[in-house]
């Protein structure tokens, strides 16, 4: 069984929509921590999703969304120009589950709140 879930924050805004042939797509990088304790170790993984999930991810998720990813696994392989073997595994998204915000998100939130609490 091909499954993956991973927790982690976006390192940067999700790239732009594509339209391809299988519909539309999105891509965006996330870190994900290796463990909780106090190394700050993490693996980088690009998630890829698909249709409205990537018109979701695309308008709603920026830079340092805390985000779940459950999908799996997708190995890719191809030669560059100049006949170089290239691989990479990518994380096809099934489910992205927005955590909490961003610091940025938190901040902005905070400027128009008032005396109310905001949680993310």
């Amino acid at each position: 069984m091909n499954t993956t879930q991973q927790i982690g924050r976006l390192t940067a805004d999700p790239a732009e929509i594509r339209e391809t042939d299988n519909g539309k797509v999105t891509s965006f990088r996330m870190a994900v921590p290796r463990s909780s304790g106090a190394s700050k170790d993490a693996d980088f993984f690009t998630v890829e999703v698909w249709n409205r999930l990537a018109e979701t991810c695309a308008k709603y998720l920026t830079e340092g969304r805390e985000v779940a990813v459950t999908g799996r696994l997708e190995q890719r392989e191809w030669r560059t120009e100049d006949d170089q073997p290239r691989e990479r595994v990518v994380i096809v998204g099934r489910s992205v589950d927005f955590l909490r915000g961003s610091k940025a998100d938190r901040e902005t939130a905070a400027v128009g709140a008032g005396d109310e609490d905001i949680a993310f």
